[in-house]
């Protein structure tokens, strides 16, 4: 879902423009691509080999008909994506290089130190158009969800989780004490929201424990009803996931709580973000060039988030909001 939201300051940019923005991603995020403003979305299965097949010929057809002008792939690792680009058609093809494979007219090395957005807008450059990006990210929030905040207090989310089929959020994820000290923090000043999907049953569990006060929409809402509640909190925590896009998307004050990733690389584009991390020499150990062959995937002990206390985020906090 981060993925795809990072690249909406390109559709954004070319829509302005008045290009007609086609968006190729799994089929199990095609509501992400459409609301970052993409004209139409074309969906690749996931479930089998066999159903990938079927989806680049499908693919392969839709672009015969249609006759694409020009293809960015803007995944830096998986090289069906490169057949994807190849199958377009289209007569000028971007996108990162691999050393193994190399399909485009041009392309870029993927730097694991530079925000990814960054990355992707200067390689749309390399097409020579006259296009303006914006300085954030945009995704639609839902527009008509109701929902009822029962405090006096402001609000702010927060979420607890994240990852997705592909990456787990795994030892992305902030310790469980770490959340408890700074919800007992917060719970003074803020009401406090939680949002995101996927099981947190331990966590919350413990602030009833501890008789922390929280709304739990967690696994309730449409990702277009969190993005609405989001769009209007003070402002947003999380760990490096999806959620935490989304929240930079629609405007929010957005805090992303960084361990094994790089925060150069991996913290939403946009103002109004800010990436707090666990200062250790191991960090960062994953790369998104090896996936689940990164170092992220076989630490044991996490250190990089524990060392990133519930006093650090609320100095930032503090800074922010004097």
């Amino acid at each position: 879902m981060g993925d795809i939201i990072a690249s909406s300051a390109i559709v954004t940019a070319f829509r302005k423009a008045g290009f007609s923005v086609t968006f190729v991603c799994f089929d199990r995020y095609s509501e992400i691509a459409h609301n970052i403003g993409a004209s139409s979305v074309v969906t690749v299965s996931s479930k089998t080999k066999l159903a990938t097949i079927m989806s680049l010929i499908r693919f392969t057809a839709h672009c015969m008909f249609n006759r694409y002008f020009l293809c960015f792939c803007f995944h830096r690792r998986a090289n069906i994506f490169q057949w994807f680009c190849l199958f377009s058609f289209a007569k000028f093809r971007f996108g990162f290089s691999d050393s193994k494979l190399n399909l485009y007219n041009k392309s870029s090395k993927y730097d694991i130190l530079t925000n990814r957005t960054v990355q992707e807008i200067n390689l749309v450059k390399k097409a020579g158009l006259p296009l303006s990006f914006p300085r954030n990210l945009f995704f639609k929030s839902s527009g008509n969800f109701q929902f009822d905040i029962n405090s006096s207090k402001k609000f702010i989310t927060v979420s607890l989780g994240g990852g997705n089929f592909l990456s787990p959020i795994g030892n992305r994820q902030w310790p469980v004490e770490h959340y408890i000290s700074l919800m007992k923090a917060l719970v003074v000043r803020f009401e406090i929201v939680l949002v995101g999907s996927g099981s947190q049953d331990e966590i919350i569990s413990r602030m009833v424990e501890e008789k922390v006060h929280v709304t739990n929409f967690v696994g309730k809402l449409t990702v277009g009803e969190t993005a609405e509640i989001i769009s209007s909190s003070v402002f947003f925590i999380g760990n490096d996931s999806g959620l935490s896009y989304v929240a930079a998307g629609v405007g929010a004050t957005t805090i992303v709580l960084f361990g094994p990733t790089s925060p150069r690389l991996a913290l939403p584009y946009g103002d109004n973000c800010f990436a707090l991390s666990g200062e250790v020499k191991c960090q960062p150990c994953y790369d998104p060039k090896l996936g689940k062959k990164s170092m992220m995937y076989l630490c044991n002990k996490n250190i990089c988030m524990q060392n990133l206390l519930p006093e650090d985020v609320i100095n930032q906090i503090n800074i922010m909001f004097k």
